[in-house]
């Protein structure tokens, strides 16, 4: 078990040992990544957003509804960015926020993400039912592997490395966001913000995909 500061986080030693063993497996699981009062906010502002039209079709999970860049979901990128960077072993700078929508039968293709997406997390927010509703992950020729996360629990993975996907959802709806971000000292780091003036401002839609074959 890692240890921590008084602050939450994560002791210089156990720094080293999280990012090794994240780098080994391509992603890690961050339980209670954000608290409860936080994730009952963030569904409120999902509806807030879903009522003024802002969620959209997706066209990655067809009939699905996605929001890309909302500035509520744009500040988890900063906030959460220190404690994200210690669990990686290395500095992350942000790139873009995306929250989708799912409904019942959709289900998320296997693929890798854009460069963009270099560092993700999957973050649940809310569901119809409490049923779980894994995230599987495949990385290289490793065995694939299935996330069940509950309520503010964040999957933290390779996003342009690790294939992922989901099977189709047996529930009437689930909402999660994904928080992206790329290595301050690696090849992607012009890409922060995702070629936006800033977090919270508009951009053309990329869905961030490369679609694969299911393994």
């Amino acid at each position: 078990m890692s240890r921590t500061d008084a602050d939450g986080a994560l002791t210089a030693g156990d720094q080293t040992s999280a990012g090794a063993a994240y780098e080994a497996a391509g992603h890690a699981v961050v339980r209670g990544l954000v608290d409860p009062a936080l994730v009952d906010h963030l569904v409120a502002y999902a509806d807030v957003l879903r009522g003024r039209g802002s969620f959209e079709i997706d066209d990655q999970v067809p009939g699905s509804l996605r929001t890309y860049g909302a500035a509520g979901f744009d500040a988890l990128l900063p906030t959460l960015a220190t404690r994200l960077s210690d669990r990686v072993g290395r500095t992350l700078l942000p790139t873009y926020s995306f929250a989708r929508i799912y409904a019942r039968g959709q289900e998320l293709f296997p693929h890798r993400d854009r460069v963009e997406c270099e560092h993700s997390v999957t973050l649940h927010l809310a569901g119809a039912d409490d049923a779980p509703w894994p995230i599987w992950l495949r990385d290289g020729d490793a065995d694939p592997v299935g996330i069940d996360l509950a309520p503010g629990d964040g999957l933290l993975y390779r996003g342009d490395r690790v294939l992922h996907w989901r099977d189709p959802l047996d529930a009437e709806w689930y909402l999660q966001v994904f928080l992206h971000f790329v290595d301050a000292d690696g090849p992607y780091a012009d890409r922060a913000y995702d070629g936006r003036a800033g977090l919270g401002t508009s951009s053309s839609l990329h869905t961030g995909a490369e679609q694969l074959g299911r393994p």
